[in-house]
């Protein structure tokens, strides 16, 4: 199961997602802890939620349509509808009676503005294109949406409340903890992506970080 926040910024994007991945053939928890973000091309990431292993192989298989290719974003995001719409109807027919969804969130510096993005494609929507392009903007999604944005929402209204400056590592990683204790399919530790003019992931991280990191300050 998947609990993702995200934070779109001036200049990329911020994502936060849980570690826990579990098979919808055995319906078991994978032992150890899971990335859900990986770097895409140099400012762009990608984020896999729902379905576990098929939507972490459905992911490989957008990386090996572009590997080495100078694609556009366009191309990129219809390569990614193509490769986990294909998975997602794949699914079906192996597992016909499963209602799990299958997601994909491509995010970070836009190629041409230079300005801070997010397109989301879901199963439940067609993999139509959900976008977020404006600054300070929040995003929310998991196997229990409406869970995860009370929860991150509560826990980003408690750090800005007395300052008009946030640690977004602080809010990734206090979210997902809550969330974690609300919902026992989400586990810690968390996963911690940055994209703007570089690439910044962390992985694993279950506790605050012990310097404080200024690329991941921002005023709100």
């Amino acid at each position: 199961m998947t609990a993702i926040i995200g934070h779109c910024l001036t200049d990329g994007f911020f994502l936060a997602a849980d570690s826990r991945r579990t098979d919808l053939t055995t319906g078991r928890t994978w032992p150890s802890p899971v990335q859900k973000i990986y770097p895409l091309t140099q400012r762009t990431m990608i984020c896999t939620g729902g379905l576990g292993t098929i939507g972490h192989l459905a992911r490989e298989r957008v990386h090996q349509m572009i590997n080495g290719s100078a694609l556009t974003l366009r191309q990129i995001l219809d390569a990614a509808k193509h490769a986990f719409r294909s998975s997602y109807l794949a699914s079906l027919k192996t597992h016909p009676n499963h209602s799990v969804p299958l997601y994909v969130i491509i995010a970070g510096q836009h190629p041409e503005s230079g300005h801070g993005f997010l397109c989301a494609m879901k199963s439940n929507d067609d993999f139509n294109e959900f976008w977020i392009r404006e600054p300070n903007r929040p995003y929310f999604t998991g196997s229990n949406t409406a869970l995860v944005q009370d929860t991150a929402s509560e826990v980003y209204f408690s750090l800005t409340r007395l300052s008009h400056r946030l640690r977004l590592d602080t809010y990734g990683i206090e979210a997902i903890r809550r969330i974690s204790q609300r919902d026992p399919q989400v586990s810690l530790p968390a996963q911690l992506s940055l994209a703007t003019n570089q690439m910044v992931n962390l992985f694993p991280v279950s506790s605050e970080l012990p310097q404080p990191d200024p690329r991941f300050l921002i005023d709100v």
